[in-house]
């Protein structure tokens, strides 16, 4: 008996001394905070629950066409950081981003750390590819891409042909920004390998393709929207003046981009008409943040195969003219939503303007009636939750985009979700 209590006793006492030190270990878990741009920040605006790792590596591309091009990838990742300190990556001012009056420079310091160990906890996690703006580079938008990763994704960036100093996207530019797109989900296989720098991280199964400008046109196209060259010259037709800030189709110049278009992809001309779908079909899902959809028109974006959340820019005078209230009428998709951000340029959705700006930049960075926190704090709600709902399956995400969930000032908002 005196045995028996003994026994009753120590277990008791390892009883208590588990109990006390469950909670004792979650309060010396490092986690990162979980903050927004604002203090109103909405729900996924807010850092997500991993810290977010960086590599960044050459890469060649070799293209349909027999060109071959070198350039880099950059990886955001969910990361360990057991101790929880934060020595940030700081991204050097690698590229030039063009504007009309000069150069700018944007030396910025990041969240993620560089070459942390992966967090496989979680893994494999979806993959979305970020596709920068016209002159752009890989880190252009690198909060969004932190942010995308602090949420239990892993994301791939690497600057197109297109990237400044070059030319503003050539024919071949265009059509390679898609075969970028396709040799980046090749690449996530490779790095997803026993043997790749993260290997087992990366659901190459469930993908997501995102950008901002010339980026949400790749978005678009890789998700299935078809350009329509009748489309574009109806909408060229109304203001001479008009240009296209995607592609060598300037008003007055269609004919001869039509043709670097169908001369490769070894296809007749359809000047009238729908061109073929180039996109790649492991895309399961795009976010095009302001991209051009006046080269599609309502009968190339219902060709959309994926599910959609398109948001864009309303309201400014030099803002892109977008057709945006027949848009979303052509959709067709059960998950498919448009987010307008009203009184808005289309600068809205470039990250702030910060570091060693070597031109005027007013033009590019001034947002007349928007606060750029908040806007960017709603841009990351909206895309986090939508490609947490449609990767990831995440019913509380999917319930923050219901059109009751979606009232925040400023936007218009639409969708087919239910």
């Amino acid at each position: 008996m005196k045995h028996c209590f003994l026994f009753i006793v120590l277990a008791a006492a390892v009883l208590l001394i588990l109990s006390l030190a469950v909670p004792l270990a979650a309060q010396d878990e490092a986690v990162p905070p979980q903050v927004g741009l604002r203090p109103d920040a909405p729900t996924y605006a807010l850092h997500g629950p991993y810290w977010v790792g960086i590599k960044d590596s050459p890469i060649t591309f070799e293209y349909r066409d027999g060109t071959k091009r070198e350039s880099r990838v950059t990886v955001w990742y969910p990361s360990l950081n057991p101790d929880g300190k934060l020595e940030p990556f700081s991204y050097p001012s690698e590229r030039r981003i063009r504007d009309f009056g000069g150069y700018l420079f944007f030396p910025r310091t990041g969240q993620a750390l560089l070459d942390a160990a992966p967090n496989l906890e979680g893994a494999p996690y979806p993959l979305v590819i970020y596709s920068h703006g016209g002159w752009g580079y890989r880190w252009f938008n690198l909060e969004y891409a932190e942010h995308l990763a602090s949420h239990g994704f892993v994301v791939l960036s690497t600057d197109h042909e297109d990237v400044a100093p070059a030319g503003f996207m050539p024919a071949h530019a265009e059509l390679s920004r898609q075969w970028d797109i396709s040799a980046l989900i090749d690449y996530a296989a490779q790095i997803n390998a026993p043997e790749g720098i993260l290997a087992g991280m990366v659901d190459t199964a469930r993908i997501g393709v995102t950008g901002y400008s010339a980026g949400g046109f790749t978005a678009l196209l890789a998700g299935g929207a078809r350009r329509n060259s009748q489309e574009k010259r109806t909408w060229c037709a109304t203001d001479e003046t008009k240009q296209s800030w995607v592609g060598p189709l300037l008003c007055g110049d269609e004919d001869s981009g039509d043709q670097q278009w169908a001369a490769l992809l070894g296809v007749e001309i359809p000047p009238d008409g729908l061109w073929p779908d180039i996109g790649d079909k492991r895309v399961d899902a795009i976010v095009p943040l302001d991209g051009g959809a006046f080269d599609f028109g309502p009968d190339g974006l219902s060709q959309i195969r994926v599910p959609a959340l398109l948001m864009f820019a309303r309201g400014a005078p030099d803002a892109m003219p977008y057709p945006l209230d027949t848009l979303f009428a052509s959709m067709k998709g059960k998950q498919e939503a448009i987010a307008i951000f009203e009184n808005s340029d289309h600068q809205l959705f470039m990250q702030d303007c910060m570091g060693t700006l070597s031109a005027d930049t007013t033009a590019i960075c001034a947002e007349p009636v928007w606060d750029k926190d908040r806007a960017h704090d709603l841009i990351n709600h909206l895309a986090t939750a939508f490609l947490l709902d449609v990767l990831k399956g995440d019913k509380d995400a999917h319930a923050a985009l219901l059109p009751d969930a979606v009232s925040f000032s400023g936007i218009t908002y639409e969708t087919t979700l239910e």
